[in-house]
């Protein structure tokens, strides 16, 4: 009898990047380097794209020989990683921004419209690197670990994972509100984990996903899916004062444990990444965020004609 196969099946080790090679130059300094702190309060820069990476992370090899379930899902992130480029110059080219000295939230959002019609590619993009980073892998670790003796193999978080992307890439591109949030002055962090209420299977499902995700040491998107809100304007950007952008990277070093990436301006206070573990606020919702969300949801905007 032929052996099944399966598509796709390229078992080969590797570098599986959870911060991708095509994201991290927008990251590089004017001397083109990134930095990277860890929480034992090392720092080394990169000009190569060799940060943010973990080896076989989207390999699935149940056994030291191989089997015919063997796979490698890192095609998976294909699109996402070509396509960062292309969302970020669309943003860049065709936004306008707020006044971040606006008292009232609701009043410094002004409408996003170039993604009305097709939001796919920014869903999949934000998805992916949630769905690949590090905290999101132990969360699954977490969830399966009651379920098996001993320590968790990583064939199997790996493949928990790997239906993930295009769950909640679906759901998001159809339903919820999108904030492309700038950072004016200041600088946000990225980290290896980020605000989400994802998880592989169970509730939270993909139809109330929340992430808080920088995209670029300028850009970070928020994206929430309340029960209802306001539909016209399902996009909108809001420009951040310097406090909002260091409470955004407060949360991120929250969800991190070991490393966070910046251009240039590295948060002062790391206490939460220095205590070296994957945390998260109770049902994901810091008072200041839930406050954007809330004023997110409640917006309405007229499209022009």
């Amino acid at each position: 009898m032929k052996k099944p196969t399966l598509p796709h099946k390229r078992t080969k080790s590797a570098e599986h990047h959870y911060f991708p090679k095509s994201l991290q130059r927008y990251w590089r300094n004017p001397e083109g380097l990134v930095h990277r702190r860890n929480s034992r309060g090392e720092i080394k820069t990169s000009k190569n794209g060799t940060f943010g990476q973990i080896r076989n992370a989207h390999r699935i090899q149940i056994a030291d020989v191989p089997t015919v379930w063997d796979e490698s899902f890192e095609y998976i992130f294909g699109r996402a990683d070509t396509g960062f480029r292309e969302l970020i110059e669309l943003f860049e080219n065709s936004v306008r921004l707020s006044s971040a000295n606006v008292g009232d939230i609701s009043a410094r959002f002004l409408p996003v419209w170039q993604f009305e019609q097709d939001s796919s590619l920014l869903s999949e993009c934000i998805a992916s690197l949630v769905v690949r980073s590090p905290g999101f892998r132990n969360s699954i670790r977490v969830g399966v670990q009651p379920f098996h003796d001993g320590p968790v193999p990583d064939h199997l978080i790996s493949g928990n994972q790997r239906h993930v992307l295009t769950d909640y890439a679906k759901a998001m591109s159809q339903r919820g509100k999108y904030i492309f949030m700038t950072a004016g002055e200041g600088e946000f962090i990225f980290g290896d984990g980020m605000l989400n209420n994802f998880r592989s299977g169970g509730p939270p499902s993909p139809f109330n996903p929340r992430c808080l995700v920088p995209l670029t040491p300028q850009l970070a998107i928020g994206y929430d899916c309340p029960s209802s809100y306001s539909v016209p304007g399902r996009f909108m950007s809001i420009q951040l004062s310097k406090q909002e952008v260091d409470e955004i990277n407060f949360y991120t070093m929250v969800y991190s444990k070991e490393h966070i990436y910046y251009r240039s301006q590295c948060p002062q206070d790391l206490t939460e990444l220095e205590r070296s573990a994957f945390q998260q606020f109770q049902y994901h919702d810091p008072e200041w965020l839930v406050d954007i969300f809330t004023a997110a949801s409640n917006s309405r905007f007229q499209r022009p004609a």
